[in-house]
């Protein structure tokens, strides 16, 4: 693990953009709903490139597995959790 990097930004494919935190250099999304996912670094620091895309996917139990690509992904504290409800219209 290196130096963090803030000012990054990355954009969730078909999600929002965020920017990296300035401190630790983490991107973080939330509320990902289950599917497949590509992480895509859309500006770089000053004086770096951009980053290969990372590939990963979310379960129906919020869990994370990378699939490929640079880096770490990691789920937070709170796993998404789907809940169905018989009584709401689709």
């Amino acid at each position: 693990k290196g130096n963090p990097l803030g000012k990054a930004r990355f954009k969730l494919f078909s999600g929002p953009e965020v920017e990296t935190d300035p401190v630790t250099g983490e991107a973080q999304f939330s509320n990902i709903p289950a599917g497949s996912y590509s992480l895509i670094e859309t500006k770089a620091p000053e004086g770096y490139k951009l980053g290969e895309d990372i590939y990963f996917t979310v379960d129906l139990e919020g869990r994370i597995n990378k699939t490929s690509g640079p880096g770490t992904i990691e789920g937070g504290v709170t796993p998404t959790n789907t809940i169905e409800n018989q009584q709401w219209p689709s």
